[in-house]
């Protein structure tokens, strides 16, 4: 557990000389702190061993028996042949994961730095205490993610046709990535009275049956997703976003219209994850539009009028992602902690999952 928090602390210190940086020096204290932190994230990512529960040890048994047994879990086509040209390569379950992990982490540091150039050690930071010991379970998903991610980077600049041929080669990943198609209608400028219709109606979804109203949807998992469990952190989460997002509207709006876009994508976020903090089967749905909030939050660092409002909203914005790291590392999943065992140990953990890796 230790080699994890070493690797938060060192993006967090990274961030923290970065955003705060005015000399020379400073930046590159910040720059060989962040490397050494981006190294140990792709390092732990890579050879993290079988740690991820059920999950894990269904994709090894899914990679090692593609030849046999072809797409048998039937996912979607675009990861089945990307698996596929994995094992051609190397048969061995630890590299199919070490290549997944770097492609994810690289994307990641990409993306943020595509996003801003001042500040994205910060946001990459933020992604990692949402998504790190989520990139070790949900493979599919994951790569969908990034790959919607880098979509939005093109459709900001109003370049639709890049942004849908990703959105649809994210989805052949994970389906999930399809409802990305809605951000096409984000951006453009919206008054503050449609945003609070819009938050109001998502409010009234948390009362509809939903689970009656969709229940004759017959497609695997689906039935499990509509079980009604109202998640009060997703809940709050959401409130909180989309107040402070009304808030700084006209500051967002006076940038320009490429941060407009990524205004409205956390507003997306906000209402969408307030729909489904009833649902929480549903709520990696919202992973597509949580890089609007990501850059929100980086770009109101940017716009920060001393360093005093700076360290304030610095340290409310780390202490509630670090509180997320923290509840994610120490999640329960069938009975094993999380980690479940050190990346050092050379041993595959002993557990209920095991048999489906053999």
């Amino acid at each position: 557990m230790s080699v994890y928090l070493c690797t938060l602390a060192l993006l967090l210190i990274s961030s923290f000389i970065q955003v705060f940086a005015k000399r020379e020096i400073e930046k590159m204290l910040a720059g060989f702190i962040f490397i050494i932190g981006f190294i140990f994230s792709l390092y732990t990512n890579m050879f993290r061993n079988m740690i991820g529960g059920y999950d894990v040890f269904v994709y090894a048994f899914y990679f090692e028996n593609i030849n046999e047994l072809g797409n048998y879990f039937n996912y979607e086509q675009g990861f089945y042949y990307f698996t596929k040209l994995i094992y051609l390569i190397s048969e061995d379950r630890f590299f199919y994961f070490s290549v997944i992990a770097a492609i994810y982490t690289f994307s990641v540091f990409f993306i943020s730095r595509e996003i801003s150039r001042k500040h994205y050690f910060f946001i990459f930071f933020l992604i990692f205490c949402k998504f790190y010991f989520y990139s070790f379970v949900y493979l599919r998903q994951v790569l969908a993610v990034v790959l919607v991610w880098l979509g939005c980077i093109y459709l900001s600049k109003d370049r639709k046709v890049v942004f849908i041929f990703l959105t649809l080669v994210a989805s052949s990943f994970h389906i999930s990535a399809i409802i990305s198609i809605f951000f096409l209608f984000l951006n453009k400028s919206y008054s503050k009275g449609s945003l609070y219709f819009l938050f109001f109606l998502g409010f009234l979804f948390l009362f509809l049956p939903l689970e009656k109203i969709l229940g004759f949807i017959n497609i695997d998992k689906f039935g499990n997703y509509l079980s009604r469990d109202l998640n009060v952190f997703y809940f709050f989460e959401s409130l909180v976003v989309f107040f402070l997002l009304v808030s700084y509207r006209k500051r967002i709006i006076l940038i320009g219209r490429e941060y407009n876009f990524y205004f409205n994508l956390a507003i997306f976020y906000s209402v969408f994850n307030l729909i489904v903090s009833s649902f929480s089967g549903f709520s990696r749905f919202s992973w597509y539009p949580f890089i609007g909030v990501v850059i929100f939050l980086g770009h109101q660092l940017m716009l920060g009028r001393n360093n005093i409002n700076k360290l304030i909203l610095f340290i409310g914005i780390s202490f509630y992602f670090i509180s997320m790291f923290l509840r994610i590392m120490l999640l329960r999943d069938g009975g094993d902690m999380m980690p479940y065992e050190s990346i050092f140990s050379e041993s595959i953990r002993n557990s209920q999952f095991q048999e489906i890796g053999k």
